[in-house]
């Protein structure tokens, strides 16, 4: 899991990148030329300046154009999370029905609306036909080795707060924000608020990211555009929270071994 989390942080730093170029941009934006000096490298770089103050209109939107691409792969990073803990879960148990009734229900039901229609889902028809061979091993064979992972882990919506706790709830995660808002990091985010405030900051903060990708991607006459500074802050909020929830998950998978063995002992 911790590749999955490397991957998105070097991703949104390649954005800081981007955003860092056009902050010092703006701030030298009023230079002005060394007078007595004429060279190439002067001169490219007047013509660079002079360019960006004629074109301040479509500057200012950089770092909000940026939002777009930040989101969305947020959300590939939080369903490439829960598809890993989704399938380590189903590892860990010997019989389908011995898997909480949630994840039985998902992947029935999900899988039953992708097979219905895959092309929808973004699906062939050779992934219909895995995807119906992966829930027949898993229904009469008792085999968890491979789960419909991509049909429980669909959505076309977006990454707010109530559609990440429907997505886990899938495989009975029930506990997912609790959890987050209790890990230090996203707990000093918040300025150290207890555990149940940071829960509520940290929801909110993610529902307003969205709701600005929203705004952006499907601008008005009266969007408001990102700061820099805004920016980067949305980056680093997304980036303390993919540390918690790649902490967290592994746990949540640790509980379920714990279960899963303390019920075989029982039963023996």
């Amino acid at each position: 899991m911790q590749s999955i989390l490397t991957d998105f942080i070097e991703d949104l730093n390649d954005v800081i990148g981007v955003n860092n170029l056009h902050k010092m941009l703006d701030e030298k934006k009023n230079l002005s030329p060394v007078e007595g000096v004429e060279n190439d490298f002067q001169a490219h770089f007047i013509e660079l300046l002079d360019t960006y103050k004629s074109n301040t209109q479509g500057v200012h939107k950089i770092p909000g154009t940026l939002i777009p691409y930040v989101a969305g792969r947020f959300e590939v990073f939080v369903r490439t999370v829960f598809e890993e803990t989704a399938t380590q879960v189903a590892k860990i148990h010997v019989e389908f029905k011995k898997l909480p009734s949630d994840f039985q229900k998902s992947l029935i039901s999900d899988t039953s609306k992708v097979i219905a229609d895959p092309r929808k889902f973004q699906h062939g028809e050779g992934a219909r036909d895995s995807f119906i061979r992966n829930l027949h091993n898993n229904i009469h064979n008792n085999d968890l080795s491979a789960i419909n992972y991509q049909c429980i882990s669909a959505t076309d919506r977006n990454m707010k707060s109530k559609i990440l706790t429907e997505l886990f709830n899938k495989i009975s995660y029930k506990r997912i924000w609790d959890d987050i808002a209790s890990q230090a990091n996203i707990r000093l985010f918040f300025y150290g608020e207890d555990t149940n405030k940071t829960k509520t900051e940290c929801q909110k903060k993610l529902d307003g990211l969205m709701d600005t990708r929203n705004s952006i991607a499907h601008p008005s006459t009266d969007v408001t555009w990102l700061s820099s500074n805004e920016l980067a802050e949305n980056i680093k909020f997304l980036k303390e929270f993919a540390t918690a929830m790649t902490n967290v998950c592994p746990l949540f998978i640790k509980q379920k071994e714990r279960e899963q063995l303390a019920a075989h002992a029982a039963s023996n």
